[in-house]
């Protein structure tokens, strides 16, 4: 399961990693029904559809809608008419790389970028749209410039063909998780392969032998071991950074170079558990979003135990707030008592928090998501090129095709098709 999972502590959890996940195609829509995954679903409330974003200090609806759009005071009126121009809005030559900020700086404006892309992105990929390549971080965005010549009117004009593509999806798409987390996820996963899976076990080098099947060396209860049995596939999920940590014994290695340039920043992830009593704010969504524009010490925080049902006690808070990112990593790198104490100044400054927490849980990531910064497309080149070169060797994660539940899902799913038909 890797960072997906879940702690319990009585009727307290906290997750250590994602927190929702949304079904974006119709394939892994059918993947979750075909393996009875689906029936352990449990989803999020309709309110969880609101969402805070922060500005001039005050928390504010982030709008829904056109008419809550119109009325609402997050977006001055000279942000809302510049929304006007962005059909007229010439579009870049397709190879020509530009970054999430210069991409939405130059379609809707420079308070878009600030009020909603920028806490957008640092909820998503912990990330600086200064440096996110929009290609490859935010595909959908780039294509739709690209076919279409303008935004507005691709989500207008390709809206049938999306009914199209993604018709296994609910009419009512929404968030979901699981009673016991996230971490139920990879538990019902594992379960048919029970046999098959070595828990507790630390690759430390695989190598192709001249047959093209493949050996692993992996560490288990402190002894080296190797494994004897031929494979006829290797498919790897392991970050990139930890790649060099391998003995590896490949056809070509140059390529490995671009993988260890990606940046992985440090982000903490503290859970709080409260009474309800001590939180000022209703707490009627999603949770919040800080825009960097704002000066804040915290990238957000989800109002978790509203999302889902069994994160707390009955009359019970949890809230889970994210530190770090690429915004500000040196505050990852704090102390736990340090980060403690900013995250709580933020949490009583920006939600009426007050008194001593019931519950309290933590988790440092030195290397968290993966940035899909400019110039990622070397490293998709890269990874294509270790696969081509070493028959047999796959490469899979939160780096090939988005960082997303789904994204990483999809992606396997279709690699698990590409081994089926080399079997």
């Amino acid at each position: 399961g890797g960072v997906m999972q879940s702690h319990r502590e009585g009727e307290w959890l906290a997750e250590t990693g994602p927190n929702t996940f949304l079904v974006k195609t119709g394939r892994v829509e059918r993947f979750l029904h075909r393996t009875s995954i689906a029936e352990h679903r449990i989803f999020a409330p309709p309110e969880a559809k609101k969402r805070y974003i922060l500005r001039d200090g005050e928390l504010r609806e982030l709008p829904s809608g056109p008419i809550k759009f119109l009325t609402t005071d997050l977006f001055s009126t000279n942000a809302k008419l510049r929304l006007l121009k962005e059909p007229f809005v010439g579009k870049p030559p397709e190879d020509e790389e530009q970054s999430v900020a210069e991409f939405v700086r130059r379609r809707i404006g420079q308070e878009f970028l600030d009020y909603a892309i920028n806490p957008f992105v640092a909820g998503v990929y912990a990330g600086d749209p200064k440096k996110l390549s929009l290609k490859h971080a935010m595909p959908r965005m780039h294509n739709l410039e690209q076919q279409y010549g303008s935004l507005i009117w691709g989500m207008l004009r390709g809206s049938r063909e999306r009914k199209e593509r993604d018709r296994d999806l609910p009419k009512h798409n929404r968030i979901f998780s699981f009673i016991d987390g996230l971490g139920q996820l990879t538990k019902l996963l594992a379960e048919p392969l029970e046999d098959h899976i070595h828990y507790d076990t630390e690759v430390t080098g695989f190598r192709q032998n001249r047959d093209e099947t493949w050996q692993v060396t992996f560490t288990r209860n402190d002894e080296s071991q190797s494994d004897t049995r031929q494979h006829s596939a290797l498919v790897s999920t392991l970050p990139l950074h930890r790649l060099s940590d391998l003995q590896l014994d490949l056809a070509s290695t140059d390529a490995l170079s671009p993988l260890q340039s990606v940046t992985y920043p440090p982000l903490s992830v503290w859970t709080f558990g409260v009474h309800r009593s001590q939180v000022e704010h209703p707490l009627d969504g999603f949770g919040m979003l800080l825009p960097e524009v704002e000066n804040r010490n915290i990238l957000g925080t989800l109002f978790s135990s509203t999302l889902f049902p069994g994160r707390a006690p009955e009359d019970h808070v949890t809230l889970t707030s994210f530190l770090g990112g690429a915004r500000q990593p040196t505050l990852a790198r704090k102390s736990e008592d340090g980060q403690r104490s900013l995250v709580l100044r933020e949490l009583q400054d920006l939600l009426g928090l007050e008194g001593d927490t019931e519950f309290e849980h933590a988790v440092q990531w030195s290397h968290a998501i993966p940035q899909y910064e400019l110039g990622f497309g070397t490293v998709k080149k890269a990874l294509n090129k270790l696969e081509e070169t070493n028959p047999g060797l796959y490469l899979a994660g939160n780096y090939r095709e988005g960082a997303s539940i789904n994204d990483c899902m999809d992606y396997a799913i279709r690699l698990g098709d590409r081994l089926k038909d080399t079997e």
